[in-house]
């Protein structure tokens, strides 16, 4: 779920469940953004599906849609982020 989106610093709030790719509870945290364009499709409130990516210890959104939303062009969109090492 979308709690906060601050387009000066193209960060976004998600409280998320579990995401055991990651190792990681449950919890709200911030997340920069991939692209700003991303924050456009969403508001407050709006449950949401999302991608994230791990570079050089940070975490970036690169994929979010509402979460009744299709995804894009042959993409699909995960609710727990993918790992892109972890078929390696």
């Amino acid at each position: 779920e979308v709690t906060r989106i601050t387009k000066d610093t193209n960060r976004i709030t998600l409280k998320h469940g579990p995401i055991q790719a990651m190792d990681m509870a449950g919890m709200t945290m911030v997340f920069q953004v991939k692209d700003p364009a991303l924050l456009d499709k969403v508001k407050v409130g709006d449950k949401v599906k999302f991608t994230v990516l791990r570079e050089g210890g940070a975490m970036f959104v690169e994929a979010l849609e509402p979460a009744g939303a299709a995804p894009a062009a042959g993409g699909k969109l995960l609710e727990a982020p993918v790992d892109p090492h972890a078929a390696h």
